[in-house]
């Protein structure tokens, strides 16, 4: 069965795109074993993403709960126990979520900031 879900790729924008709900499917996305991270203020949403991403040395995507998310992230929707769409609802939320607490590529962000001008 497919789901609808949103994929946030290290230094990329986060994106809305069906997934087959299967382990198997969620663990080729995300590079590895799963972990899934409850997105409190959001509920019935989920992260998910790879559960060794830092130590496997996976780029670093974004801030979440004073730490660091390595590698590709999910987020969908989940009821009882069992992964579901991610609800309407929370798309917008989710997708503000993942944009403002994104890491960004060096380089970019020493432009941004200036950084980039001092010698």
């Amino acid at each position: 069965m497919m789901i609808r879900v949103m994929v946030k790729e290290p230094f990329e924008a986060p994106y809305e795109t069906e997934i087959e709900n299967e382990l198997e499917e969620f663990k080729r996305i995300v590079g590895g074993h799963i972990e899934c991270v409850p997105l409190a203020d959001i509920p019935g949403t989920v992260l998910i993403c790879n559960d060794e991403g830092k130590l496997q040395g996976l780029a670093p995507n974004l801030f979440l709960n004073m730490d660091v998310i390595c590698g590709t992230v999910i987020a969908a929707g989940v009821s009882g126990e069992e992964f579901a769409d991610l609800p309407k609802s929370a798309a917008l939320k989710v997708w503000l979520r993942l944009t403002i607490r994104a890491l960004h590529r060096p380089e970019e962000t020493d432009r941004a900031t200036g950084f980039a001008d001092e010698p």
